[in-house]
Parts: structure tokens; sequence; C-alpha cells
């Protein structure tokens, strides 16, 4: 893995230069911050950032985990992907093998149930509270026509099979049983 740099960076977003003032606005507040490259040498490079550090050290200390986690396979990349589209393409995908009266259940359930509910919520900040408020509102709701509490335990259990295997797949920000 190639080696990162640390540097100071103004309070404004330039680089803080050998002085004690910043070249561009004058001022001499700023924060320390590291650029490594992630790429394996002679792969294509994989640049990450991250500034706000109060001490050398600390920028240190957190662009040696970054390089830790990326050569151990351990580091999750940001994502945009939403439950509701992690959950659809888990239906695409056949839901692991089951037969079609099952994935035919598994994918209303998902389409009535899940994605409503929790579709619009990034699939790396969903939280096993958040799962576990979701299925106790639902259950909550048993008396309301159209949701019967069966359907509210295998709505939850078909949560739970769907995040199973993330963990196989190096989700690990993903709750993958509560």
């Amino acid at each position: 893995m190639r080696q990162g740099s640390v540097f100071r960076r103004c309070t404004c977003g330039a680089r803080f230069g050998d002085g004690r003032r910043c070249r561009e606005c004058g001022s001499d507040s700023y924060a320390w911050s590291f650029v490594v490259d992630l790429a394996v040498p002679g792969a294509p490079r994989k640049q990450r950032r991250k500034g706000g550090f109060n001490t050398k050290a600390a920028a240190i200390a957190a662009m040696n985990e970054l390089q830790v986690a990326a050569v151990s396979g351990t580091n999750v990349e940001p994502s945009k992907l939403t439950v509701g589209a992690y959950l659809k393409l888990w239906v695409a995908g056949g839901c692991g093998g089951v037969r079609p009266w099952t994935l035919r259940g598994y994918s209303a359930v998902v389409r009535v149930h899940l994605v409503p509910r929790l579709g619009t919520t990034r699939l790396q900040a969903l939280s096993r509270s958040e799962i576990k408020a979701h299925c106790t509102a639902s259950s909550g709701r048993v008396g309301s026509p159209g949701t019967p509490p069966l359907t509210v335990s295998r709505t939850c259990d078909r949560w739970r099979r769907g995040t199973r295997r993330c963990g196989e797949h190096r989700c690990h920000a993903l709750p993958c049983a509560y």
C-alpha cells in the first residue's frame, strides 16, 4: 500500500504553508488533514481525504486505521444505496435461491411493507434500533385494517433473511440480525 501524507489545512480550505499564517486568507487557525491512496501499487489510484483533526497525531492515527482496514478488507466504502434499492436488488436476484411461491411472498412483503416505511433510508445509516422500531410500530398497528399479526411477524422475518448474508459481501455497517 502506498504511503499517505498529513498536512495542515486552513479553515478557509487552503493548504497551510510552512509559515504561521495562511497564504490565502491570513488566518492562523487550522486543522490537520490527511490524504492516502488505498489502491495497491500498479492499480489505478483510489485516494481518500479526511480532515478536521486537532492534532497531527490524531490525523496520523486515523490515516493508519484506514490503511489497516483497507488491507484487512474491513473498510466499508461510503455508499448512497438505500434500503429500498437493496431490497429490490435482493428480490430481483431471487432472494437467495428460494422457491417461486416463496419468492412471490417475499417480493410482496418487500413491496408493500418494507419499502414504503424504510425504503428511503440509506443502507449504511440504518441501525438495529430502526429495524426494531419498525417491527414494534408495525405490531402496534395490528388492529388497523390490512395488517394482521402474522403479516407483521413475516415482514420482520423477511427483513432478517434479506440482511443475513450481508456480512458475506463485506457490508459490515449493515445490521445483519437484531
